[in-house]
């Protein structure tokens, strides 16, 4: 009954963010909300909020690890909400961004406890948290270029490789799970490739700039001048059109043959796209919209 208490309590926090930041019609009326001055300060004041709730959840007699998983599971999911783009908020700093993809990669870790300690329910509400938690985590990583130039490919590849692992048990449950599950693959395997093309790009610029230094801090001969001047040109239309190789594959791995899950092919840039989130999930659960000859 305490936990029960304190999961309402969330709820109103949940609640106030879909209303604040994820309402689409702001004339709101005087007796819902005050008016919010200013967002960003909202925001933090409300993440404050969430960590004093989870740093409140009852200890229950005798410990319940399914209990405490699913309190952190259901605080992470309302700081995602919180921190991912919304309509009052439609461009959040790198930081907020940054902060949101930790909370999507902490809340796989805790599907995977549950998962490889049997405690897991198949049921929607698992469903939805692994794809949305998933999704946000991918999102984040292309959508700010300070995440994917420290995130390493194989950490990339462990939360794919968890998630892709619960979405196919999913599968034995609910049948439109494993159409999430091949297109979520298809991403991740996308967002790993371009992560590495990346780091070879910014690796070959780096040697090249190198090679640029200690050629220019030799000492040379007047006559040597033109030699060195025609191997430099030679090294730099190398680098550039190396470069403009690898750039022409960044721009077709983004060409995914995802059926309706079509926004990701809009994509015109690495770290610059401009999902809408919201999009995403509803294409992905597609499947489990009945259609109306189900109901006769």
């Amino acid at each position: 009954m305490a936990v029960s208490i304190h999961l309402f309590k969330l709820a109103k926090l949940n609640s106030e963010i879909k209303y604040v930041a994820n309402s689409v019609v702001r004339d709101v009326p005087t007796y819902a909300y005050p008016a919010i001055r200013d967002v960003s300060a909202w925001q933090s004041g409300m993440m404050q909020q969430l960590d004093d709730w989870l740093a409140s959840v009852p200890q229950i007699q005798p410990p319940n690890d399914y209990i405490t998983l699913i309190c952190q599971l259901r605080c992470f999911s309302v700081k995602m909400l919180l921190l991912r783009p919304s309509p009052a908020i439609p461009s959040p700093a790198g930081a907020v961004l940054t902060a949101c993809h930790a909370v999507a990669r902490q809340s796989l870790r805790l599907y995977e406890q549950l998962y490889k300690s049997d405690l897991m329910v198949y049921d929607w509400i698992t469903l939805h948290g692994v794809v949305y938690s998933t999704i946000t985590a991918l999102y984040c990583t292309r959508a700010v270029r300070e995440i994917a130039q420290k995130v390493n490919p194989e950490d990339l590849m462990e939360d794919m490789s968890v998630s892709l692992s619960i979405l196919s048990a999913t599968g034995e449950h609910w049948s439109g799970a494993k159409r999430a599950r091949d297109i979520l693959e298809d991403v991740g395997k996308s967002t790993i490739r371009l992560l590495r093309q990346s780091r070879e790009a910014s690796t070959q610029r780096q040697a090249m700039d190198q090679a640029e230094s200690n050629v220019q801090s030799l000492p040379v001969n007047v006559g040597d001048d033109i030699q060195v001047n025609q191997l430099m040109d030679g090294a730099e239309n190398d680098c550039t059109m190396s470069g403009l190789a690898q750039h022409t594959n960044l721009f077709s791995d983004m060409q995914l043959d995802l059926g309706s899950f079509s926004e990701l092919q809009q994509h015109q840039e690495l770290f610059g796209d401009t999902v809408n989130i919201d999009d995403m999930m509803r294409n992905l659960f597609d499947d489990f919209i009945p259609s109306g000859q189900s109901f006769y």
